[in-house]
């Protein structure tokens, strides 16, 4: 079964209780995540002793609540984002062992999962160690595990996004930290990338595990828009960690990124063969804003990308097909896997996906983004201030509005944190990320 299988019927055997391991993280960790600047960057800039001691103020305040209640007197979404992402972090890594787990539900480490909390964290004994573990699994022909079972115990692989997340965090390592895997282990994951691509296309293989969008079985071989933006971020980290580039390889990737853009619709597209909206396409958009300050995609395309999406309040529901209505829980056709419309990765609002798409368009001069950003916090923050893994976007579904404890308290949601202080600083400054 998939990790994040339904979870309208949830099994014993994804849940193992860590009480005492996943709450050993001490102080200093504590206020390493919530005051850690995002990029050490001039644009960004340091964070300055009054904004530290709101940090520790709203830490230090009911640090064990895990419900969010007795939490009213953090007054600012800003605040509340960095208890949630404080207590969420506290719960699911793991000092002892330098590993963070998707939430108190699951126990395997994911590459996905851990390259947003690293981004997040800004601990270099976190970051490095944890690459330098799935670079050191990696197959011969350079892919690297999207998991382990247990912690870096037995390497589980499929053909995701992974390979292309670990080049991005390998060269933000570098940036931050003067630290990568070895090189040939890096340059075989670059070879591992380029022989799955055509002409600057990522190609995904048939069948699931395609990306972070899991539980979709892919019919035929087709290129994703979520993967091809990180494929074409991963070509311009591999030539920044002095990899050998194949000749134009990172243009081809790029123009293969805008190429995912349906004119006729308005939108990038979830695949080549799917034309549902996506509210992951954006996040290879993001991150390249983020870390080069370079678009990939015109203002348009963004602009028009998120107003396409299907809506779910101030966030989106993920995945939807052109047509369908909304009131009714949209996503695509239901399947015993992937879910009814309106949940789970079919059409669920995810808060990772719903921020990236808003920070990308507040990048791209969209007015108002961190607005609609701390309104999709409100959202999430409805019921206690509490990261979930999804919001069920269909009223017919038992957990609408009533998420249930096991899809609480999800590590990779706390990238927010990281978009909200990029939206500040675009806010402060009017450009640049």
């Amino acid at each position: 079964m998939n990790r994040r299988g339904s979870t309208l019927r949830p099994t014993r055997t994804h849940i193992r209780r860590r009480r005492g391991a996943l709450c050993c993280v001490t102080a200093c960790l504590l206020l390493a995540l919530v005051i850690a600047p995002t990029k050490r960057t001039a644009s960004t800039g340091p964070i300055h002793s009054g904004e530290a001691a709101g940090a520790r103020a709203a830490v230090g305040a009911r640090r064990g609540s895990a419900t969010g209640v007795g939490v009213a007197h953090l007054t600012t979404s800003e605040q509340q984002l960095r208890f949630v992402v404080a207590t969420t972090l506290r719960r699911n890594y793991v000092r002892r062992q330098i590993v963070v787990y998707p939430s108190p539900a699951y126990y395997n480490p994911y590459l996905r999962d851990s390259f947003w909390v690293a981004q997040t964290m800004d601990d270099r004994r976190f970051s490095t160690y944890v690459l330098d573990r799935f670079a050191a699994n990696e197959r011969a022909d350079g892919e690297p595990p999207t998991w382990f079972i247990n912690a870096y115990r037995y390497p589980q692989y499929h053909d995701d996004e992974s390979a292309a997340l670990a080049l991005i965090w390998a060269w933000h390592n570098l940036e931050l930290y003067h630290a990568t895997p070895p090189r040939r282990l890096l340059q075989r994951t670059l070879a591992y990338l380029v022989r799955r691509s055509h002409n600057g296309r990522f190609i995904s293989s048939p069948g699931t595990y395609a990306s972070w969008w899991d539980a979709y079985r892919l019919p035929v071989p087709d290129t994703l828009s979520y993967n091809q933006g990180l494929f074409a971020v991963a070509m311009r980290c591999a030539k920044g960690l002095g990899l050998s580039v194949p000749t134009h390889y990172i243009a081809k990737a790029e123009n293969a990124y805008r190429g995912m853009f349906d004119a006729h619709r308005g939108y990038l597209t979830v695949s080549k063969r799917i034309p549902a909206s996506d509210a992951s396409a954006l996040t290879g958009e993001f991150l390249s804003m983020w870390l080069f300050n370079r678009p990939i995609l015109s203002n348009k395309m963004v602009l028009s990308t998120l107003r396409h999406l299907s809506p779910f309040g101030p966030g989106f529901r993920v995945v939807v097909m052109p047509g369908v209505n909304d009131a009714d829980g949209a996503g695509l056709a239901s399947s015993r896997q992937f879910g009814i419309p309106g949940d789970y990765q079919n059409g669920a609002s995810w808060l990772l996906y719903d921020a990236l798409s808003i920070g990308a368009a507040g990048l791209h001069g969209m007015p108002g983004a961190l607005t609609r950003l701390q309104a999709r916090l409100a959202l999430e923050f409805r019921y206690g201030v509490i990261l979930h893994e999804y919001l069920q976007t269909n009223p017919s579904l038992p957990y609408y509005k009533t998420e249930p404890p096991w899809r609480n308290r999800f590590s990779w949601d706390a990238f927010a944190l990281v978009v909200d202080r990029v939206l500040r600083a675009h806010e402060r400054h009017g450009s640049g990320c």
